[in-house]
C-alpha cells in the first residue's frame, strides 16, 4: 500500500518473507528511504550503517581495490 504524506514523501507498506533481501533493497535507496517497521529490521539496518560508518572513520583500506588499498593503483596498467 502507498500512502502519500503532506511533506511530499511516501510510505510504502507490504508483507515480507525475505528480510535479508529487503534490507539490501531498502539500503540501495540510501538517504531516500527509512525502515520504520518491523523494529528488528530497522535495528539491523542501523547496525549495518553504523558498521559502514565505523569503517570510514577508522580509515580502513577500501575492500574492493588492489592489495595496497590504493584505488589509483588498481586502475594502473601492469605492462
Amino acid at each position: 500500500m502507498l500512502t502519500k504524506r503532506s511533506d511530499g514523501s511516501t510510505d510504502v507498506e507490504f508483507r515480507l518473507t525475505a528480510f535479508e533481501e529487503t534490507l539490501g533493497w531498502s539500503l540501495s535507496f540510501g538517504l531516500h528511504a527509512e525502515i520504520l517497521d518491523p523494529p528488528f529490521l530497522r535495528g539491523e539496518s542501523a547496525e549495518f550503517l553504523r558498521g559502514t560508518l565505523n569503517d570510514y572513520e577508522q580509515s580502513r583500506s577500501p575492500r574492493f581495490f588492489g592489495r595496497s588499498g590504493d584505488p589509483a593503483q588498481s586502475r594502473r596498467s601492469t605492462k
